[in-house]
């Protein structure tokens, strides 16, 4: 009977998170073809950049939170007190993590290739803030991801309403910031009127008892950080030698993070059911079930890459084509490392190996990125190319770790 409710449970929280997928996919589809035919090409590469360092900002104040607590909260889901302590200790640990993040994102603004645009970047700091406050992660350890869906489609809708009617100029990237700070704002206070609603309060904890739970949590910030280096940093390095360039990027990138969307839901709500259940006959049919669905869908896109390109994003972005090409691959690569990743791990009572992973990657990415600036090849197309082997190395490594090192048979077998 447990593991009938629990099988319904990740239905219903994948069929949540996949609803949030598809807004968080028509969004950007209804908002940037938008944009590249009202920005110039430089507006809208800085905007991109822009949005990737809110992300970066992101990683730094989330601390990993979104993973270790998650698994925590799973753990202790009928403990109340012990959540409301946890909610404590993270809210306080924000604090510092905040002013970190927003001196990151002035100091990206005050680099050359994007001075002249820093207004832009600093209309992201309210973005930031509300950002860091969102308790995702109480929601998805609670499996209530209907309360986490609804606030996150209200944020989506809101950006797109004020996207259109604020932008109408060729230099009106900075109100696309704008409009993401505010419906992020909105989304907050959505977030904690639910997270009150459901019993639990804020009550900042005292600062020494936040720096243990940062240093708790510190091998998930890590992996989160490297994780960031080659998937949110790479249109800010990008752009830091082009505009252009960023753009190009940026416009393919879009398509690899629509497909990550998708096999993002199923991720989120595998790692918790995972966790709890460790159910490898689920975990290995969704595996292969989404893979070849996955693998169908990238290969049509990569096919018609030149024609998806300038249907959704113009003329003026062909360029784009074959760095779409390359990103499909990714896209494909990527769901597989993910699945193998934090679900597998998590299952296995080893989440520490997830982490090492994407460190180890991430020196692997600034390897090829230094290569890349030394011989001044740093581009849109040789950027994909560098994000696609790194995603094959973490993917390779987990499955070493996993059929190897640790000798876990179960993973291969449906009973």
């Amino acid at each position: 009977m447990k593991q009938n409710e629990g099988k319904l449970r990740l239905l219903k929280n994948t069929s949540f998170l996949s609803v949030l997928q598809v807004f968080n996919y028509i969004a950007p589809l209804l908002v940037l073809p938008y944009l590249t035919r009202i920005l110039t090409v430089e507006e809208f590469g800085t905007v991109m950049v822009a949005m990737s360092t809110v992300m970066i900002a992101y990683v730094i104040t989330d601390y990993g939170f979104s993973l270790s607590a998650t698994y925590r909260i799973s753990k202790h889901r009928g403990d109340k007190e012990y959540i409301n302590q946890l909610i404590g200790k993270i809210y306080m640990s924000k604090v510092g993590l905040t002013v970190i993040a927003l001196i990151v994102l002035f100091s990206i603004s005050l680099i050359p290739n994007f001075y002249e645009y820093r207004h832009i970047f600093w209309a992201g700091f309210l973005a930031i803030i509300t950002q860091a406050y969102q308790p995702i992660w109480l929601f998805q350890g609670l499996e209530r991801l209907e309360h986490f869906v609804i606030y996150m489609v209200v944020t989506k809708v809101f950006y797109v309403l004020l996207v259109f009617s604020l932008v109408s100029d060729s230099a009106d990237g900075v109100w696309v910031m704008v409009s993401w700070s505010m419906s992020n704002t909105i989304g907050f206070i959505i977030a904690i009127y639910m997270m009150k609603k459901q019993g639990f309060i804020i009550r900042l904890s005292p600062m020494n008892e936040a720096w243990i739970e940062l240093k708790e949590s510190a091998q998930f910030f890590w992996s989160r950080v490297a994780v960031a280096l080659y998937t949110s940093a790479s249109p800010i390095i990008v752009g830091s030698v082009g505009l252009h360039q960023a753009a190009i990027y940026s416009t393919a990138e879009q398509g690899y993070k629509a497909g990550q969307s998708v096999t993002g839901a199923i991720s989120q709500a595998m790692y918790p059911y995972m966790a709890k259940e460790k159910n490898w006959h689920i975990f290995y049919k969704v595996l292969l079930s989404v893979s070849i669905v996955m693998a169908l869908g990238a290969g049509i896109i990569a096919g018609y890459s030149e024609f998806f390109i300038s249907l959704v994003f113009g003329d003026g972005y062909k360029g784009a084509a074959d760095v779409l090409v390359i990103m499909m691959i990714t896209l494909v690569v990527n769901y597989l490392g993910v699945s193998f990743g934090y679900p597998a791990f998590g299952a296995l009572n080893i989440v520490k190996w997830a982490n090492i992973t994407v460190i180890m990657a991430s020196f692997v990415f600034c390897f090829m990125v230094i290569f890349l600036y030394i011989t001044e090849s740093i581009n849109a197309i040789n950027m994909a190319w560098t994000v696609l082997i790194t995603e094959l190395f973490v993917l390779l490594i987990r499955i070493y770790l996993i059929f190897v090192k640790f000798k876990f048979k179960r993973l291969v077998s449906i009973k």
